[in-house]
């Protein structure tokens, strides 16, 4: 009796560590707007997401960037964004306050994830999660880059000791 509860003890044990680990969940460094960014002067700043494509249902032969929620620096959902920008091609740009947020969003050969962002004003910050839009450079072994644990470019590191909230 004593060894039956001692296994479902440890079977237990090894099912909630199982569902408690989640390997698209990496953490990865904040994104920030690219070092070469420059501000045009507005007190906002732009966010451009480009998540992984799905078919339209209208649509069916192109590829829209799939929606995304934007939480604040505290967990809190702020916005839900259908992204899907002026064409088909282009995400959709959000203009939010400076400060640090989270993106959740589907990365192309990944899956769901949460990234951490830094708005800076007058500034765009990209997230590239569709795999299709890297830097010319991408195998520049640069620590500005922001990668994902499988070697996916998806933006640039936020700039260090930046007051941004």
């Amino acid at each position: 009796m004593i060894q039956t509860n001692q296994i479902v003890i440890l079977c237990v044990i090894a099912l909630i560590t199982g569902c408690a680990t989640d390997p698209k969940n990496s953490t990865v460094a904040e994104v920030g707007p690219g070092r070469l960014s420059t501000s045009d002067g507005d007190r906002q700043g732009i966010l451009l997401v480009h998540s992984a494509r799905e078919a339209s249902m209208n649509a069916p032969e192109q590829r829209f960037h799939s929606s995304y929620k934007i939480l604040s620096a505290d967990g809190a959902l702020l916005q839900t964004v259908s992204n899907q920008g002026r064409n088909y091609r282009d995400p959709e740009p959000v203009s939010l306050p400076p400060g640090r947020y989270s993106v959740v969003a589907r990365a192309r050969n990944y899956g769901t994830l949460t990234v951490p962002v830094v708005i800076e004003a007058g500034k765009t910050t990209l997230v590239h999660l569709d795999s299709c839009n890297r830097p010319v450079s991408r195998d520049d072994p640069s620590t500005d880059f922001v990668r994902l644990p499988n070697g996916q470019f998806i933006g640039w590191k936020a700039a260090a000791g930046k007051n941004n909230e």
